[in-house]
């Protein structure tokens, strides 16, 4: 999980750690604050290329619930982040927004 307001590596550095973290089957999720173009380009290029997901925090979706659903995922996989999507409370929007760029199969309602 990488959590920042712009991102100073160079955009190549980036897209190496993506590959790195892709070939052991690490997905990162990057949470982003702010509206820093590079920062947001590198966040969703290591996100996308890792198998992850890229998300901006504040008003929309607050970290500490995109956090938890990044934590759902990682020790219970899919099925554990669905859950949590399909679950009313303050985290639901942050899941089903993670589980949207996973390409999981959203919960309806």
């Amino acid at each position: 999980m990488t959590i920042g307001d712009s991102c100073e590596e160079n955009l190549a550095s980036v897209h190496q750690s993506a590959r790195e973290f892709a070939a052991r089957r690490i997905p990162v999720f990057a949470f982003l604050e702010g509206d820093d173009p590079d920062g947001q380009s590198a966040y969703r290029a290591l996100a996308r290329e890792s198998g992850g997901a890229c998300a901006p925090f504040g008003a929309k979706l607050d970290l500490s619930s995109l956090m938890v659903a990044a934590a759902a995922y990682a020790t219970g996989g899919a099925a554990a982040l669905l859950t949590l999507a399909g679950e009313a409370g303050r985290e639901r929007p942050a899941a089903l927004e993670l589980a949207r760029q996973l390409k999981l199969p959203l919960p309806r309602g």
